[in-house]
């Protein structure tokens, strides 16, 4: 309701808005965006915060600690952690939130029960953002019944697969 009485009343301003659920406005344009760009193993300190899902942690491993640093040291598991994340920016959040808690190595090690491990997002979050397994429900609750039937068959695949091993 907010942004349709901006955009009505204010024709020439443009807003930028971030969600999973469309607005569904008249002028809206979706544009999906990806996961976050993450680098191969053997990237140094210098090039690694080039990639998206490195920056972002470092930039929120810092906002809870000042004094990490990327460095020569830890960034083989920050882009393994990274990695590991899939680049999913709300599972690095999630992740970076724990850094103080356990370190870095033991983020990695947690990895194991990772849906378990990212919870507690920030306190004002809706309920779909404090926790992966949430917004993974979240996400799933917006498909159509014959989308969550193809998803959960698409499920038996790790990583990626051809339109003929998916349509077999």
């Amino acid at each position: 309701a907010v942004a349709q009485a901006v955009v009505s009343g204010a024709p020439g301003v443009r807003l930028l808005v971030t969600s999973q659920a469309r607005l569904r406005l008249a002028q809206e344009s979706v544009y999906r965006l990806g996961a976050l760009a993450v680098p191969r193993p053997g990237v140094d300190a210098a090039t690694a915060p080039g990639y998206g899902a490195v920056a972002l942690f470092v930039a929120r491993a810092q906002a809870l600690d000042q004094r990490f640093v990327l460095g020569p040291g830890n960034v083989a598991d920050v882009v393994a952690l990274c990695r590991r994340l899939d680049g999913s920016a709300l599972a690095i959040e999630l992740a970076a939130a724990r850094l103080p808690l356990l370190g870095l190595p033991g983020l990695l090690a947690s990895l194991a029960q990772r849906l378990s491990l990212l919870t507690q997002g920030h306190r004002g979050a809706p309920a779909r953002q404090k926790t992966l397994r949430a917004a993974l429900q979240w996400s799933h609750d917006l498909l159509a019944p014959a989308e969550r039937v193809v998803f959960r068959r698409l499920a038996v695949f790790v990583g990626s697969a051809s339109l003929a091993m998916i349509q077999r």
